[in-house]
């Protein structure tokens, strides 16, 4: 794993520690999708869903009282432990090689990084 991949994930467990609603949002978008008859789409499409939803919907983030962020680099993070925690759609979305995979994602639960990393980076 590269020094830059090191700090994006780093940046994404950092996020995703502090911002829990960001991938509760994410399976209730995804759900609606699905529910919608899509079997597959687009995890940016959905962190967009979550942007407007903040931005447009209910007018400030349900996170704290500054303009919500989120970045892109970190959907394919949140499409991994989603597929991960719902099995039944293997193919929800399409994945690409990312540095989400260097994760293990395990039984619905966010645990980042193999052991035999995580003193490496710190987390």
């Amino acid at each position: 794993m590269s020094r830059e991949d090191h700090r994006m994930l780093q940046k994404f467990l950092e996020y995703h520690n502090n911002n829990p609603k960001v991938y509760e949002l994410f399976k209730r978008f995804t759900t609606e999708v699905r529910e919608a008859g899509w079997m597959q789409y687009s995890a940016r499409a959905v962190i967009h869903r979550i942007r407007w939803h903040t931005d447009i919907t209910i007018r400030h983030s349900p996170l704290d009282d500054e303009k919500f962020k989120i970045c892109n680099n970190h959907s394919p993070f949140y499409a991994r432990m989603y597929m991960e925690e719902h099995p039944e759609y293997p193919e929800m979305f399409r994945l690409r090689q990312a540095v989400a995979d260097w994760t293990g994602w395990r039984h619905g639960q966010p645990t980042p990084v193999p052991a035999r990393l995580q003193g490496e980076l710190n987390v």
